[in-house]
C-alpha cells in the first residue's frame, strides 16, 4: 500500500505543469529569445512577480522578450558577459520590487524599441532599482515611481 502511494506521489510530480521562476541564462542558449524556455536553467521563463533571472557567461548576449516580462529582478553575476536587452515594440518589460543588480563588472545594456506608432517599454515599479553600470537607450519610454521612500527614480538615458 505505501509502495503505491509513493509511485502516484511521484507520478504527480512528472505531469506536473512547468510553471514560470527564477532561472539562468544558459552559456549556448537556443537564440536570443527571452521567451524560450530551453534558454534558461532550469527550463523555465523568468515572468512572474517573485521570479530573478540571473545572468552569466553567454555566448549569445543579444536578448529580446518576445511578450511581456513582469520580474522581480535581473541579477547580472560577477563576470558575466555584457548583455544587451532589447524590448521591442509594443512589448513592455517590468521590474517589480527589485531591479537590476550589476555585479558584473561592465556595463549592461536596456534599449527600448520603437517603430511607427508602436514603443517599447521599461517600467520599475515598487522599491526596484536600476542598479549600477547599465545604460539604457530610450528610443521609446522609462518609468520609474517613487516607492514610497522618498527617492524618486533617476536614469541617464543615452539617446
Amino acid at each position: 500500500m505505501e509502495i503505491s502511494r509513493l509511485t502516484a506521489f511521484f507520478f504527480c510530480l512528472l505531469v506536473t505543469p512547468a510553471v514560470a521562476g527564477s532561472a539562468t541564462w544558459n552559456l549556448n542558449p537556443t537564440s536570443g529569445e527571452w521567451n524560450t524556455a530551453a534558454n534558461w536553467t532550469p527550463a523555465t521563463v523568468p515572468s512572474g512577480l517573485n521570479d530573478i533571472a540571473t545572468f552569466a557567461v553567454s555566448n549569445t548576449t543579444s536578448v529580446s522578450p518576445s511578450d511581456r516580462v513582469q520580474v522581480r529582478g535581473i541579477s547580472f553575476v560577477a563576470g558575466a558577459s555584457a548583455f544587451t536587452i532589447t524590448i521591442i515594440a509594443q512589448r513592455s518589460f517590468t521590474f517589480i520590487g527589485g531591479g537590476i543588480t550589476n555585479d558584473s563588472g561592465v556595463i549592461q545594456n536596456f534599449v527600448t524599441e520603437v517603430v511607427p506608432s508602436e514603443v517599447g517599454s521599461v517600467a520599475f515599479t515598487g522599491n526596484a532599482t536600476a542598479g549600477n553600470m547599465v545604460t539604457f537607450t530610450n528610443n521609446s519610454t522609462v518609468n520609474g515611481h517613487d516607492g514610497g521612500d522618498g527617492n524618486d527614480l533617476t536614469l541617464t538615458v543615452v539617446k
